[in-house]
């Protein structure tokens, strides 16, 4: 072995060995999922934004509008317990009533400290690419284990009709998205999400938005212990589990009795 082969080899060991000292330092940075909110830790970052783009096919609302969207987001931990969490997006295509939409929630983590329980549950508010006002309210739950992150989030919706129309929506909707990733090193995660929409469609033949849908796929989030960067990527099919014996939505944007689609969604962020 020649000599600058033995430093390279020395170089990579002691990589290895500082990357493999601080697991817990790059997970408090990176944001774990590009889909699901998880409420910051009292010992993370207070600040934090993210940018993402997405481009899909076939789409439901909770996973945004047809084609090419380009979103932006913060999050400030408010003092111990509270998040505030903002977002805006825009849609490249003309295909809905609004190309932009916007939304804030307020999250209080309620998980007691000392172990991996994860709680939280949260208020909020949302203009839809649909040009129409919605009340949101959130739950999440899940488990933090050392080296894995397993979280649920069940967003509420409730719709108010334009003065003078009926909402062709549901009164409430329920939208739903898990996640589990794990470290498959101190820089990188691995994983899977899902996100649901109108599940209710399962068991009601007249759900009013098209009937049940869901996205599964891979999720991938990365980000060096030293740095105050992540990035993640998710992508995955989209699957029609139901139809609708009613005509989708006009507020939903696009014909909901489509044969499925797909979505890929980047995501940068930076937390200081």
């Amino acid at each position: 072995m020649t000599c600058s082969s033995s430093r390279a080899l020395l170089g990579l060991i002691l990589l290895a060995a500082t990357l493999g000292s601080s697991p817990t330092r790059a997970w408090s940075q990176v944001r774990p999922f590009v889909f699901s909110l998880v409420p910051r830790s009292p010992a993370g970052p207070a600040w934090s934004m993210s940018g993402d783009v997405a481009y899909g096919r076939h789409l439901f609302s909770a996973l945004g509008p047809e084609e090419l969207e380009q979103r932006v987001g913060a999050e400030v931990r408010l003092g111990g317990r509270i998040t505030a969490v903002a977002q805006a997006g825009w849609a490249a295509t003309g295909g809905s009533p609004s190309q932009v939409t916007a939304q804030l929630e307020v999250l209080d983590n309620l998980g007691p400290r000392g172990n991996g329980a994860v709680l939280a549950v949260g208020l909020g508010a949302m203009r839809d690419y649909s040009a129409t006002a919605v009340a949101l309210g959130r739950i999440i739950g899940g488990w933090r284990w050392r080296h894995a992150l397993l979280v649920a989030n069940v967003r509420l919706e409730h719709p108010f009709a334009n003065r003078g129309e009926i909402s062709p929506r549901d009164a409430l909707d329920f939208n739903t998205s898990v996640g589990f990733v794990h470290d498959l090193s101190p820089s990188i995660r691995i994983g899977i999400e899902s996100v649901a929409e109108d599940l209710e469609g399962l068991v009601e033949s007249d759900e009013a938005e098209g009937g049940a849908k869901v996205m599964l796929g891979p999720t991938l989030s990365v980000g060096r212990p030293s740095s105050h960067w992540g990035a993640g990527l998710s992508a995955g099919p989209v699957l029609r589990l139901s139809q609708s014996s009613i005509p989708a939505a006009s507020g939903a944007g696009r014909e909901l009795s489509q044969p499925g689609g797909f979505i890929v969604r980047t995501s940068v962020s930076y937390a200081w």
